[in-house]
């Protein structure tokens, strides 16, 4: 059967001409523009039909639904496979008629029989390539085209305009050594390794591995308080201060880590014992287990001077760290497209340290030691400044706030002098996040932009391998993060979507760059507010992977916006300080701070009003910001997610209470 007898065939079936009868022409006559017109009409109009369906079943998706595109793509594709499929079956028409007519004829001569393999084998073979696969690769490489065009124009006004599309073009020149807060020796070794590749499988080699045995050495047992459960995680009653009991007692419960090794030198330091295993080998140090009652039937004398003792067995590795923190940079050199970033751990693991130790320092009278690790807290803060993604700048809020809560516990003992105070201020009103939050998705901008390129092998960098640390997993590390795409795949498609991941990051960067921000968030107390207002709901094809990569980035700027308030809050609540260390008290009302400890009267960051401010009977003071829903909710915070999102925040008291806290 060739394919003329097989279009001539689907040509004269009354099934192809179902309903249009009156407008099929004689086999003589040529293919008439009306038909051609209607078929293409009726085919169009049967598959925008069938889009209409795809859209009311995708009515209630919350992802997809609202949208019209299932009518439009569907139409798109029935009127190319209309086209396509009418004009092959019209040239198969109009060369039998030439023929017909050459012999003067008016009907064919009847075809010879079919045979079952024609039947069953040549005519569905025709029917797959001319009337369904030809259509559907002309119209993929149609919307490849238009799609590598579009996003052509898109690329050429991104380098337009300076937007930094690399790694290189987004950071400064690195500093040098003796002048990066990373290239201390101890935090060196947590992240400096090298990739080998043995028998074709990749692994980490450390550069100093006795140096980064030493920095995980470094640990800080769980809190433990009294009267707990063995399964809770917090009392309901807390003062916002720290706990120091709780730390004493998780210090005598648990004084070294079970999964670590340590080295004899170092448990020589530490003055904990080393008994030898079956095999004679060192198993680490070993200690009789405290049962539960025991751990509660503790007693602790001095709490303070119990978390001292233990935090003295670091105090090489902390000078070290408050050292090098008064460096003015810090780069740590390891690629945001390789996805482990083992620094970040030790980074947290150090702020909680000196969080304690200052704590401890204030409750033994060492003002200017707990203000000394105060300082250091928020040098910690700023280590990750220069890393441009979404988890640093997370982990920086994060740091930030138990910096500030070391801020708020000298201030609660009232142990920090004026002059200290004025320092904590200048501090405090030197980032409020903007520029950060602006690298950080600068970087992921770049990140995203990269893993199109290199999904659509159009990447001009070297493939990164995605390694893992294999003595902390079992994965294997040999992975590309972002497979190349196969040559089917409808590359028009993903460069519609690149573009709709650069208008993403367009929105969010004039988003933050907006005078109004962080008040233009408080329209915004949803994931699906944000998605919204970045043109990704309802998402379409075109749009779907920024759409699902979007809610990750949905929350951040909410704790950027955050942090920003509490900052602003405890600038506020150290002027109130002030002002109590020279008239007594607090003031009746903010303006009194106005111009001796504040230059101005604070304003919330969240409506662009004064901080709510009110003096207690108690002799402190509560004030508050109206938090993401820009509304004043008396000076009440919620709980759980709602913390975020609903209720005010309000700056702690160490007076005893129940309830959510601001850090």
């Amino acid at each position: 059967m060739t394919l003329q007898r097989f279009l001539d065939a689907c040509s004269d079936s009354r099934i192809g001409w179902w309903g249009l009868a009156r407008f099929k022409p004689r086999p003589d006559q040529r293919f008439t523009l009306s038909a051609f017109t209607l078929i293409v009409g009726l085919s169009t109009s049967a598959a925008a039909l069938i889009g209409l369906l795809f859209t009311v079943l995708l009515r209630s998706n919350p992802v997809m639904g609202g949208s019209w595109w299932p009518v439009q793509w569907c139409a798109a594709i029935g009127l190319s496979m209309g086209v396509f499929n009418t004009l092959v079956s019209a040239t198969a028409w109009n060369r039998r008629a030439a023929r017909l007519r050459s012999a003067g004829l008016v009907e064919p001569s009847p075809p010879p029989p079919t045979r079952w393999w024609q039947r069953w084998l040549i005519g569905p073979f025709y029917a797959g390539v001319v009337f369904l696969l030809t259509p559907i690769a002309l119209t993929l490489a149609i919307d490849n085209a238009l799609g590598t065009a579009a996003w052509n124009r898109t690329h050429a006004e991104l380098v337009r305009r300076g937007t930094p599309l690399t790694r290189e073009q987004l950071l400064t020149a690195p500093p040098a050594d003796d002048q990066n807060f990373a290239m201390t020796p101890l935090l060196r070794a947590a992240w400096d390794y090298e990739i080998a590749v043995t028998n074709g499988r990749s692994e980490l080699k450390w550069k100093d591995p006795n140096g980064r045995q030493r920095i995980q050495s470094i640990y800080l047992p769980q809190p433990i308080r009294l009267g707990e459960s063995k399964k809770s995680s917090r009392n309901e009653t807390n003062s916002s201060r720290l706990n120091l009991d709780s730390y004493a007692r998780g210090m005598r419960a648990k004084p070294f880590p079970e999964s670590t090794p340590i080295s004899p030198e170092l448990l020589k330091r530490y003055g904990l014992t080393n008994l030898p295993s079956a095999t004679g080998k060192s198993s680490g140090p070993t200690n009789p287990p405290l049962s539960w009652e025991q751990i509660q039937a503790l007693q602790i004398e001095d709490p303070a001077e119990e978390i001292l003792g233990f935090l003295r067995r670091y105090e090489p590795e902390l000078s070290e760290i408050s050292t090098a923190s008064r460096r003015p940079r810090s780069r740590f050199n390891i690629p945001i497209e390789i996805g482990f970033m083992p620094h970040l751990g030790h980074l947290k693991n150090f702020s909680t340290l000196y969080r304690v130790r200052a704590a401890a320092r204030l409750a033994k009278g060492d003002a200017s030691g707990a203000f000394a690790d105060t300082l250091t807290l928020f040098r910690l803060a700023e280590a990750v400044s220069e890393e441009p993604t979404v988890m640093t700048v997370l982990i920086r809020i994060a740091q930030s706030a138990i910096a500030v809560n070391s801020v708020f516990e000298g201030l609660a003992a009232h142990a920090w002098s004026d002059a200290q105070i004025v320092e904590l201020q200048g501090i405090l009103r030197a980032d409020e996040f903007r520029e950060s939050l602006r690298f950080a998705f600068q970087g992921e901008r770049i990140y995203g932009h990269r893993m199109y390129d290199q999904m659509l092998g159009s990447s001009a960098q070297q493939d990164a391998l995605w390694v893992q640390d294999q003595t902390e997993s079992t994965m294997n590390p040999a992975m590309d993060p972002f497979p190349r795409l196969p040559a089917v795949a409808p590359r028009g498609m993903f460069r519609r979507n690149q573009i709709h991941h650069h208008r993403l990051f367009d929105r969010i960067d004039a988003e933050i760059q907006s005078p109004n921000w962080p008040t233009s968030l408080t329209n915004l107390v949803s994931t699906e507010d944000f998605l919204r207002s970045m043109g990704l709901r309802p998402a379409t094809p075109h749009s779907i992977l920024p759409a699902m990569l979007a809610p990750a980035f949905a929350n951040v700027q909410g704790k950027a916006a955050r942090q920003v308030v509490t900052a602003r809050l405890a600038d506020t609540a150290c002027a109130l300080e002030r002002h109590r260390l020279k008239h007594g008290v607090f003031p009746e009302q903010l303006a009194a701070l106005v111009p001796d400890f504040l230059p101005t009267i604070p304003v919330d960051p969240m409506n662009r009003q004064p901080l709510h401010y009110q003096r207690t009977d108690d002799g402190w003071f509560k004030l508050w910001s109206v938090g993401l829903n820009g509304r004043d909710d008396g000076g009440t915070m919620k709980r759980g997610e709602e913390n975020n999102t609903h209720g005010d925040w309000v700056w702690p008291t160490p007076i005893p209470s129940t309830g959510p806290r601001l850090f």
